[in-house]
């Protein structure tokens, strides 16, 4: 699992984008047996609002909490995907 931020830069343009590497997996305990998995529907579009002047490296806290919103979307994603491929709920 992996998850984090990056930026692409086109002739002015600055944007930054979030990302997850997230694959969520359903196994059944008696006996053990894998059911199924699901990765996020990840949609590359730039983040609103997002301050990207100075090092990445340098972001401050607020610039880095609005993430978290879109990684846990991302999570609740590869959940549901992997509990549908496990016929566990209809999405």
């Amino acid at each position: 699992m992996g998850y984090g931020l990056f930026s692409k830069v086109f002739l002015i343009s600055k944007q930054a984008y979030a990302y997850a590497n997230i694959a969520a997996v359903v196994f059944k305990t008696e006996p053990l047996n894998y059911v199924g998995s699901g990765k996020p529907i990840n949609k590359k579009s730039p983040l609103k609002d997002f301050d990207l002047s100075g090092d990445l490296k340098n972001l401050p806290q607020s610039e880095i909490d609005k993430l978290e919103p879109i990684i846990q979307k991302y999570a609740d994603q590869a959940i549901v995907n992997a509990l549908d491929e496990a016929n566990l709920i209809s999405n």
